[in-house]
């Protein structure tokens, strides 16, 4: 039964492979010819939509990709364009050029087509070529044989170093990256696709037909199914020849490929070996996988899974704060930003631990009294980028007023405005006290002379410190550690406590600076506690 109902899939495909309704072809837009010397060069998401106006010539990404505007609910939804039936992208049928994305990602792409059997970014390919590119959060629905990448592929299809995030939803045999493969060889590539189909659903193909392989190939997104689900969601050894025509005998081969059966990709009829998540986030897992040039795995990155490094989604720019981190002298509304970010997280004691903890930033934040805030920038692919700002706040001393002598006739009463950096006394006129009246004017029963600061500490004394100095504590070795990071000047955090002078409390500005200190001195975690270790550097650096 099996096999009258794969081999009618693909005398399926084979009649209507070419049939399929699809955006109406338009010349490229974009620079090139489409030959393999002089590929046409795709750099807008419109640009892919116009593949179906030379379907066998060769194309190349020029950058990443944001395909945002095929989404009805995104705010960049081209409501207007090819678009606007709220359907998302057309999938592109039949492709049998190349595509080489040159380590470029398309974020974003939006598909919404449940009637529609063979969903993907191509409908069908057949004999075609697709390498170096990623799918970076695909929402894709579709009906029968659905992938993130390709509905259906046959007839010596050749996917490498590809990888695919996101969502798929199909009727039957959906896939993380294919949903009907026959006769395609991949290799160094990745799903961390999450599917959902109503039979027979593989995390990384949902039917493989004979005659394919996959090489160096790994898998770790969930299955949803009624029944039958697995890396691959049935494996089959035949595959239909429409020339002979009838079905043919050929085994697939797995060679070194893995899935996480800890995350629900599990069943029998799928094939590759299955680990939990702590295996798939071990590098010794892979055996035999060449992690000096094609692969790199960071705890830190692509949630821990392995990556290609020559194509992965690029981290945010930097986040940038506005104001930027300085002393004030009232409340400021602090806002964020971050180039090429999906989301950002902030914090006000530690650096967010990932891109879903800390608070979502949704708009200004008010900082009334100092702190430093913890920011981290986070991409669709969960990598991120960081920052800290430290703010000040030193609100001003209001003027005391103080009665004096009467002898000046000009304006009487008059009154004493305190300058609190000056060892004497201003004055001002009764009609307008906001107003003090320079120079200073010295009388006869002007308050007495203030005392000056205590001597500042010298850099020697630093040594003498054996204490161990945290946040929040109180004490005077505190005022050696200040003036040592104030002459240390290591950034603006230590230029910040010099502004604000030092005092016997270890505040934020004090742990900023401590921070900023320990990781220009290579101490890691840098992390503002003045212990052993801090103290052991600075009297080996400054004895």
């Amino acid at each position: 039964m099996k096999k009258i109902i794969y081999t009618f899939s693909f005398l399926l495909i084979f009649f209507i492979g070419f049939s399929v309704p699809n955006a109406e072809a338009s010349a490229f837009s974009g620079t090139g010819s489409g030959t393999s010397l002089d590929p046409y060069v795709i750099t807008q998401c419109t640009q892919l939509a116009e593949i179906t106006s030379s379907l066998g010539s060769n194309y190349v990404l020029g950058n990443d990709i944001n395909c945002s505007a095929t989404n009805p609910s995104d705010p960049t939804w081209d409501s207007l364009g090819i678009w606007s039936d709220g359907k998302g992208f057309n999938p592109i049928a039949t492709f049998t050029g190349s595509l080489d994305g040159h380590g470029h990602v398309i974020h974003n792409l939006f598909i919404n087509r449940g009637g529609e059997s063979y969903v993907g970014l191509f409908r069908f390919v057949s004999g075609g070529n697709i390498s170096n590119l990623g799918l970076v959060h695909v929402n894709i629905t579709g009906g029968s044989y659905s992938g993130a990448l390709i509905g259906s592929a046959d007839t010596s299809v050749v996917i490498s170093q590809v990888f695919s995030t996101g969502t798929v939803s199909a009727g039957a045999y959906g896939g993380g990256m294919i949903g009907l493969g026959s006769q395609v060889a991949v290799s160094n590539s990745y799903s961390l696709v999450n599917v959902t189909t109503g039979g027979y659903g593989g995390s990384f193909v949902g039917l493989l037909q004979g005659g394919s392989s996959l090489t160096n190939v790994y898998s770790g997104g969930t299955v949803t199914s009624d029944f039958g689900k697995g890396m691959i969601g049935v494996n089959s050894n035949t595959y239909f020849d429409p020339l002979l025509p009838g079905s043919v005998t050929s085994a697939n081969v797995f060679t070194n490929d893995f899935y996480d059966s800890t995350t629900g990709s599990v069943g029998s009829s799928g094939k590759g070996t299955p680990k939990s998540t702590a295996q798939m986030l071990t590098q010794g897992t892979y055996t035999s996988w060449d992690f000096i040039g094609t692969w790199k795995i960071d705890p830190l990155l692509n949630s821990g899974y392995p990556y290609l490094s020559g194509v992965q989604d690029t981290a945010p720019a930097s986040p940038i704060a506005s104001p930027a981190a300085g002393t004030f002298t009232s409340t400021q509304s602090i806002t964020l930003s971050s180039t090429g970010s999906y989301s950002i997280r902030y914090s006000t004691s530690v650096d967010p631990s990932d891109c879903s903890s800390g608070t979502l930033y949704s708009g200004p934040i008010s900082v009334a009294s100092s702190q430093t805030l913890y920011v981290r920038a986070c991409n669709l692919g969960f990598n991120y980028s960081t920052s800290s700002f430290a703010y000040i706040i030193t609100p001003p001393v209001a003027p005391t007023p103080i009665i004096t002598s009467s002898s000046h006739s000009s304006e009487t009463p008059v009154y004493g405005c305190k300058d609190p950096k000056a060892t004497n006394y201003n004055y001002f006129s009764a009609s307008n006290p906001s107003l003090c009246v320079y120079p200073k004017v010295v009388v006869s029963d002007a308050p007495p002379t203030e005392t000056t600061s205590p001597t500042m500490p010298t850099i020697s004394e630093i040594h003498k410190v054996t204490k161990n100095l945290k946040f929040g504590m109180k004490d005077g070795d505190v005022r050696i550690l200040q003036q040592f990071l104030i002459n240390q000047d290591k950034g603006p955090a230590a230029r910040i406590l010099k502004n604000s002078d030092t005092t016997n409390f270890f505040g934020h500005a004090t742990k900023t600076a401590l921070i900023e200190w320990q990781k220009s001195n290579n101490i890691a975690p840098a992390s503002g506690y003045f212990g052993q270790k801090t103290r052991t550097l600075i009297k080996s650096l400054t004895m």
